[in-house]
């Protein structure tokens, strides 16, 4: 190949791949004016955000459970205290009957 055939080559390659990113940006809906840099950095972005864990359907049901338990205690050791205060005050009372 001759280097003028090579030159050739190369700006139909460049002018090929400036058409695909056109149409990528086109099918991505980018903006013409952003740069590759910037898609790289909200790429980047993104992907954090999906490393993240996020809870399953099974997380959140097992996460209700435990609630739901803890919730259970409260409310049998509260019925008990008050059980307990009852009983206090009633003995109070006798002792005060007894007294008088």
């Amino acid at each position: 190949m001759e280097k003028k055939e090579i030159l050739l080559k190369m700006l139909e390659l460049t002018h090929l791949t400036e058409e695909k990113v056109k149409a990528h940006r086109k099918r991505l809906k980018v903006p013409l004016g952003i740069q590759p840099e910037e898609i790289i950095k909200k790429l980047e972005e993104y992907q954090k955000i999906v490393e993240l864990k996020v809870p399953t359907k099974n997380d959140l049901a097992a996460l209700a459970a435990l609630i739901r338990q803890v919730e259970e205690k409260v409310d049998a050791l509260e019925e008990k205290l008050l059980t307990q205060d009852c009983r206090k005050k009633e003995k109070g009372k006798k002792r005060k009957d007894n007294n008088q």
